[in-house]
């Protein structure tokens, strides 16, 4: 993450010296997660994991790491939900998705990984508002996936998707687990979607 109003350029990810990845920074993606995976260019014992500025002024960013510890599982696994504010829909149309959950931690981030169905779009408009808002923490839009991090009290989310072309879609389980015990998880069933 970086201030926008500061500057735009790229940030090169050196692993042991080498360069794995360049991230571009501009004013309009601002706030926005990136998430990539080292594991492919890491060696046993010590690694140098580096951040390069490759722009002509300051870029600035946020650095996190990533890391599974064992939780204690409290109550069982995650009951998760999720509704469709409509199930047929037309090309053009929002639709919005509510995810619930129970939270048998407290203080711990929620990951929400929530495949995106085919022939909708997420809303990243309202995502920003969401992360702007404090509704989330932050969120990544994937090829294929939305990843949003809420806090840890937080039981439910509402989710805006815009409806692309034509087509019936059976929607894949939404997973949410808990950032610091993973196999602390549960899925939402599938839901059948159609868009005329």
């Amino acid at each position: 993450m970086y201030d926008g109003t500061v500057a735009s350029g790229n940030v090169a990810v050196m692993v042991n010296g080498k360069e794995t990845h360049r991230i571009s920074l501009t004013q309009e993606d601002q706030g926005i997660c990136r998430r990539i995976n080292l594991s492919p260019f890491l060696v046993a014992g010590e690694n140098a994991i580096t951040l390069q500025s490759r722009a002509d002024m300051p870029v600035w960013y946020q650095l996190a790491q990533k890391y599974y510890g064992r939780g204690k599982l409290q109550g069982g696994p995650v009951k998760v939900t999720r509704h469709f504010s409509r199930q047929k829909l037309t090309m053009g149309e929002r639709v919005s998705c509510d995810l619930r959950w129970g939270a048998p931690l407290s203080g711990s981030v929620v990951v929400v990984e929530f495949p995106i169905p085919w022939g909708l779009r997420p809303d990243e408009g309202a995502l920003r508002g969401l992360k702007r808002d404090g509704g989330i923490l932050g969120f990544e839009i994937g090829h294929d996936d939305l990843t949003v991090l809420l806090k840890g009290s937080q039981k439910e989310v509402s989710l805006s998707f815009v409806a692309l072309f034509p087509c019936r879609i059976s929607a894949r389980p939404a997973a949410v687990y808990f950032q610091d015990a993973p196999d602390i998880r549960g899925e939402s069933p599938f839901t059948s979607l159609e868009i005329e």
